[in-house]
């Protein structure tokens, strides 16, 4: 049997020696919460600049849109004006038979423009919608960044609120440790 001072000693030690293995694997627990608030405010900061970068295309895709509907509005307007004159040409074609080949010839024209305003029109409205389905991915892949910066966001506070509780530990650990010496 031993003493009874050398077995206070040795319990006392074994305490200490428990004491620093808790305190190390806590420093070490406290390194990885760390490490992963680091990754996580990176991750955040990198989700903020996509989000930037997408509401900026989205600015960009908005004006385009604009400028192709107003094209449409534009392409619109003299189609309409262009068949208006396409009637008064008949309406003369009828009435002066003299002038009828002239006028004949000047119709082929307007109904080439026509044709070719009409094409113009179905290209500038397909333009239209493939950039209004561009803008709707656009918004909906924003969407879907700020979901995830959230989920960020809220993992980067549940990392602090466990950092934080391994710190309070940690500091009774030291205190533990320190009264024991």
């Amino acid at each position: 049997r031993m003493p009874a001072s050398t077995a206070s000693l040795q319990t006392l030690s074994s305490k200490l020696v428990k004491s620093r293995n808790c305190l190390h694997s806590t420093n070490i627990k406290c390194e990885t919460v760390r490490q992963e608030c680091d990754r996580a405010r990176a991750d955040v900061e990198a989700n903020d600049a996509a989000i930037s970068a997408m509401t900026e295309e989205e600015q960009n895709l908005k004006m385009g849109y604009v400028e192709s509907k107003l094209a449409y509005e534009k392409a619109h307007a003299d189609k309409y004006a262009k068949q208006q004159a396409l009637k008064q040409m008949r309406h003369e074609k009828v009435t002066v038979a003299k002038e009828r080949d002239a006028a004949h010839n000047s119709l082929k024209a307007r109904q080439c423009d026509w044709t070719r305003a009409h094409e113009q029109h179905l290209r500038v409205e397909e333009a239209a919608k493939q950039l209004g389905a561009k803008l709707e991915a656009v918004e909906k892949e924003k969407e879907t960044h700020r979901r995830r910066a959230q989920q960020y966001r809220d993992d980067m506070e549940r990392y602090t609120v466990m950092y934080n509780e391994l710190k309070r530990e940690l500091d009774v650990v030291q205190a533990s440790a320190a009264a024991v010496q």
